[in-house]
């Protein structure tokens, strides 16, 4: 009964308040730095596509959000680098196991 109800209480956020919202000025880093990250991203997809003639790419849309967590909650668990790491190694090793079913 004790473990449902620290269970119960962690799930409604643990007690913890709202953080603060953004500023104008930290949410225009944070669009400015995605975008940029997002372009150069793209560029690179590009030019690997070019020079495999089309056999590799990258894997763009997972990577949206973990640009935005790396600039917009840089204390979150989720955007700290082990994470990050992990999560793409593991949607990109999913990607490739369904990718490969025939006929799907």
């Amino acid at each position: 009964k004790l473990k449902l109800a620290r269970w119960w209480v962690k799930v409604h956020g643990g007690n913890a308040s709202i953080p603060p919202s953004f500023t104008l000025r930290q949410a225009m880093w944070t669009f400015f730095g995605v975008g940029v990250t997002h372009f150069l991203l793209s560029s690179l997809n590009c030019f690997i596509s070019v020079e495999s003639r089309g056999d590799m790419d990258l894997v763009l849309p997972p990577l949206g959000a973990l640009t935005t967590l790396q600039y917009a909650l840089t204390a979150a668990p989720a955007s700290q680098p082990r994470n990050a790491i992990f999560a793409q190694v593991f949607g990109l090793t999913i990607a490739m196991f369904v990718g490969s079913i025939p006929n799907l």
